[in-house]
């Protein structure tokens, strides 16, 4: 009895990894002053959630985490170096002539907790 229970400890203490553990990211947009996207990251789940507070939208997508990208909706960021890239939809570069893709940066967000 007391080996299966030692075995299971040491499963659960040694099952979790970093990737379980979400990231959470303050996204930039050069061309886009004031503008701040809080992301968080969760490759376990497949998902990132992300708030654009002076858009008022909050949302949660499906993403493609690869070895060195996360893809989810229009955005892309890079693993290695943490650089963001907007991409416009054909309607918006049609009619207001902005860029098909447009750059950026994104920083560790330091996540404070209550308890």
């Amino acid at each position: 009895m007391r080996i299966v229970v030692a075995s299971c400890l040491a499963l659960i203490a040694t099952s979790g990894s970093a990737s379980e553990t979400p990231t959470s990211l303050n996204c930039y947009v050069d061309d886009w002053p004031g503008w701040v996207m809080h992301v968080e990251l969760n490759e376990a789940a497949g998902t990132v959630s992300y708030d654009i507070p002076v858009k008022r939208k909050s949302a949660r997508a499906p993403a493609i985490f690869s070895p060195e990208t996360v893809k989810f909706d229009a955005f892309t960021i890079s693993r290695t170096d943490l650089s963001l890239t907007h991409e416009n939809a054909k309607l918006f570069q049609d009619a207001w002539g902005v860029p098909q893709y447009q750059q950026g940066h994104c920083e560790l967000r330091e996540v404070k907790r209550v308890f």
